[in-house]
């Protein structure tokens, strides 16, 4: 990824601080911090961890300070925190428009209309929606697969089904759920972005997870394939 532009240097640049609670966050490990770092964002003055679950984070600077015991870093946005997963989705939807002039939108924000008339098929013109505006609405910036509404446009169809419901609401984990949302845009838009967005997604399964989806599959040619991974993971 290149480098963001930035707005400011400081931690409260244009008051644009949003402070981030999340357990665990006090541990260095902890994936937002990497999620942070790949984003591009860096320490303040190389400021270190004093093993506290908040992080200040300033969307102009992309600066971020670890929290202190005792000690407000600076004001934040309605002074209150909110969730690590809740900043990706509002730093998703600023990434959407990086190189674009202040008050220039992208064509594609009328991406849910346009993907469902074309999947009917009431689109004939140049408006059409290809295999590429697909990926690059699904993958566009940062924000949680399952909340992008590309994919949930697709998802609540298929989800008119009771079985494929089932199969999606009863998936044991987050990560179960989106590895179903991306199957379903599969088989939508057969793309290589997305067939490499499952093979990302398959990395982060864990046994109850394939146990899930074998129990779903049916007579599907990829049984076979879901049943070994089973067994690599130690299930019978």
């Amino acid at each position: 990824m290149g480098k963001r532009k930035t707005f400011g240097d400081g931690i409260g640049a244009g008051k644009a601080c949003i402070l981030v609670k999340e357990e665990g966050l006090g541990n260095g490990d902890h994936p937002f911090w990497k999620w942070l770092f790949d984003e591009g964002f860096h320490l303040w003055l190389n400021h270190p961890n004093y093993g506290m679950d908040w992080v200040f984070i300033n969307l102009n600077s992309m600066i971020c300070a670890p929290g202190m015991p005792g000690i407000k870093v600076c004001s934040t946005i309605r002074e209150h925190a909110i969730t690590a997963e809740e900043f990706k989705v509002i730093w998703g939807i600023f990434t959407q428009y990086e190189e674009l002039k202040p008050l220039e939108m992208p064509p594609e924000k009328a991406d849910v209309k346009l993907i469902l008339q074309n999947r009917h098929g009431s689109i004939t013109t140049d408006e059409n929606v290809t295999k590429a505006d697909m990926d690059r609405l699904m993958l566009k910036g940062k924000v949680p697969l399952l909340e992008n509404n590309a994919v949930r446009a697709v998802l609540d169809e298929w989800l008119e089904n009771p079985v494929w419901r089932e199969y999606f609401e009863t998936a044991p984990s987050l990560q179960c759920r989106e590895m179903i949302a991306l199957e379903f845009m599969y088989n939508e838009y057969e793309s290589e972005e997305i067939a490499a967005a499952l093979d990302e997604k398959e990395d982060e399964l864990k046994l109850e997870d394939w146990q899930h989806m074998y129990k779903y599959c049916g007579s599907d040619p990829v049984k076979g394939y879901i049943r070994k991974k089973i067994r690599e993971l130690g299930g019978d």
